[in-house]
C-alpha cells in the first residue's frame, strides 16, 4: 500500500471513529475527546473535535478518485450520519462550535503573535500551522449553518490582514497531490511561506 493510500486508510478510519461518538462528545462539556480505544488505531487517534472531522472530511471528500468504491460509500455514510447527529442535536452543536472556533481563533492569534517574534521558527513550522487556518474556514463555513459567526469572520479577517503582510506567494505548501484539494482562490494561505526581509 502506497502511502497516500495508508494516509487515505487512515483518515476516513479516524473519521467513522469520531462519528461514532459524536452524539456522546456534543452531550459533553469537553471541547477535546479522546476516542474509545475499541477501535485501535496507529498512530493513534486524534481528539475529537468537530474541526477534526470536518478537516478529515473535506481532505477525502476531494480525492474520490483515489478512494476505492468501498471507501466511497463509507465516507458517504459518515458524512451523512455526522450531518444527522449534529441536525438532531442542533444547539449543542452550536455552541461546541462556537467554543472551539474560539479555542481555534486563539491558537492562530499565537501563531501569528509568534512570528513578529520568532521570525525563524515561524517559516519553520508554517506548513504545519497552515493547518489550523484550513480548519477554521471550514469550521466557519460550518458553523455559519448553526447560527451567527460575524465576530468570529472578523477577529479572522483581522488575524488575516495581519499574516498577509508576510506571506510571500508560491507553491503548495503540502504534498503537490492535495492541490486540487485546495484551491487557490479560497485556501490561499497553503500557496506561500512567511517571508521577513533581514534587518
Amino acid at each position: 500500500m502506497s502511502d497516500r493510500a495508508s494516509e487515505i486508510a487512515y483518515d476516513l478510519a479516524v473519521i467513522e471513529a469520531m462519528v461514532a461518538e459524536m452524539e456522546p462528545y456534543l452531550k459533553s462539556d469537553l471541547l477535546y475527546w479522546r476516542l474509545s480505544p475499541a477501535v485501535p488505531l496507529r498512530p493513534a487517534a486524534p481528539l475529537l473535535t468537530i474541526g477534526g472531522v470536518l478537516l478529515r472530511t473535506h481532505r477525502l471528500g476531494g480525492q474520490s478518485d483515489r478512494l476505492t468504491p468501498d471507501q466511497r460509500n463509507r465516507l458517504s455514510a459518515a458524512s451523512d450520519a455526522f450531518r444527522v447527529v449534529t441536525e438532531r442535536w442542533a444547539a449543542h452543536t452550536e455552541k461546541r462550535m462556537r467554543r472551539e472556533l474560539d479555542a481555534r481563533l486563539n491558537s492562530w492569534q499565537w501563531f501569528v503573535d509568534d512570528c513578529r517574534e520568532r521570525k525563524q521558527a515561524c517559516v519553520a513550522y508554517y506548513a504545519t500551522e497552515a493547518e489550523l487556518r484550513t480548519l477554521l474556514d471550514l469550521l466557519i463555513e460550518a458553523a455559519a449553518g448553526f447560527g451567527n459567526v460575524v465576530p468570529q469572520q472578523r477577529r479572522l479577517g483581522l488575524l488575516d490582514s495581519q499574516f498577509r503582510r508576510w506571506l510571500r506567494p508560491g507553491d503548495f505548501v503540502w504534498a503537490a497531490l492535495l492541490e486540487p484539494v485546495y484551491p487557490r482562490n479560497r485556501f490561499w494561505w497553503l500557496y506561500g511561506r512567511p517571508e521577513f526581509p533581514p534587518r
